[in-house]
């Protein structure tokens, strides 16, 4: 988890604050837990929960008003960042080096969810299904299975006549 104060080092506390019954999280790393009076070897223990929870918000509207906006659909880099969602095909292009700094960081799936034309999902579907024979037909001619391999060049044929009377 990276510090959520200097968005660079390793964090090292959690700090978690309920108000209200809402629930906030702060990760800091070592550097910016001592600067607010956390660590083992800190003189000063006068620690204030609500001023290291004013600092981190109004650190994160600034980083929001200062992140940077897709020039096609207005999406702003934070929004792609917390909410996972990219807002349009072009925000890939704009934000190249970003959305792949949060792939390594998140390690998660990212992917554009946006409306696809039903014609292009049935032809890409109909493209697996036809590798996915062609793959079968190769491995039953390997193992001279040739009534095998007849049915499925028959299979692959009609899947092919169909995605060209589709089209």
């Amino acid at each position: 988890m990276i510090c959520d104060m200097c968005k660079k080092n390793e964090a090292a506390v959690s700090i978690e604050q309920i108000s209200d019954g809402a629930k906030k999280n702060i990760y800091l790393c070592r550097d910016c837990a001592a600067k607010f009076g956390f660590g083992i070897f800190s003189e000063k223990m006068d620690i204030s929960i609500k001023n290291i929870f004013n600092n981190y918000e109004l650190n994160k509207k600034l980083e929001f008003e200062n992140s940077p906006v897709c020039p096609h659909c207005g999406q702003k880099l934070l929004d792609i960042r917390f909410k996972q969602k990219i807002g349009c095909v072009n925000c890939f292009s704009a934000f190249k080096n970003e959305i792949a700094e949060i792939l390594k960081q998140k390690k998660k799936d990212l992917r554009y969810t946006g409306v696809i034309q039903k014609s292009k999902v049935i032809g890409f579907e109909n493209k697996l299904i036809a590798a996915e024979l062609r793959q079968k037909l190769r491995k039953a001619i390997e193992a001279e299975e040739y009534e095998k391999a007849a049915f499925l060049r028959d299979e692959l044929k009609a899947l092919e006549k169909k995605y060209e009377s589709e089209t």
